[in-house]
């Protein structure tokens, strides 16, 4: 979901439509052109549907009842997030909080906090297992570019978070050179 340099195809137009139903309770233009936009023109091109109406009921559902659905209708429930959690990939479950605030909402409603939403979904060992991935890869990325410059001095904000994450940026050389062999 909202990935904007994403090859389409029918099948993926219609997954989509459906996790913006399940995640915004609508998928009336309005609702989709501000929240993926490049899946709305991509929808209506000649070569997938040809009208947001066609690609609503390829993806089963009801064009009157979705241009009615411009409001925020969705109820969620605690099977209905972690459901939602489920079908997203990491780089989407990084960017809920942002992209989706009410599933990120309901999640830390539901569960007291996002980690423990995800514990529930069975995707926190992913999440952190990624975002460890990301912040290392920023390290070391920094560390070849600017090799004899200080990380806390020229980027305090990846200096927090690997500190934040690692408890210390010799901790995080420590992974580095682990997984380097």
């Amino acid at each position: 979901m909202l990935k904007h340099n994403k090859k389409w195809s029918k099948e993926i137009i219609i997954e989509e439509i459906k996790k913006i139903k399940i995640i915004e309770g609508g998928v009336a233009p309005s609702i989709v052109l501000k929240k993926n936009p490049s899946l709305f023109y991509a929808a209506i091109r000649k070569q997938y549907f040809g009208s947001w109406k066609i690609a609503i009921e390829a993806a089963g559902l009801s064009p009157d009842n979705e241009y009615k659905k411009s409001g925020r209708t969705k109820i969620w429930s605690r099977e209905k997030v972690i459901a939602m959690l489920k079908t997203m990939s990491s780089d989407e479950l990084h960017s809920v909080r942002k992209l989706y605030p009410s599933l990120y909402n309901a999640a830390c409603r539901y569960f007291s906090s996002w980690k423990k939403a995800l514990f529930e979904a069975g995707l926190l060992e992913e999440y952190l297992s990624y975002k460890e991935k990301k912040i290392l890869e920023e390290l070391a990325d920094f560390i070849r570019e600017n090799q004899n410059k200080s990380v806390y001095k020229y980027n305090k904000s990846l200096y927090d978070r690997v500190y934040a994450y690692f408890g210390s940026l010799d901790n995080a050389l420590k992974k580095i050179e682990e997984k380097n062999g």
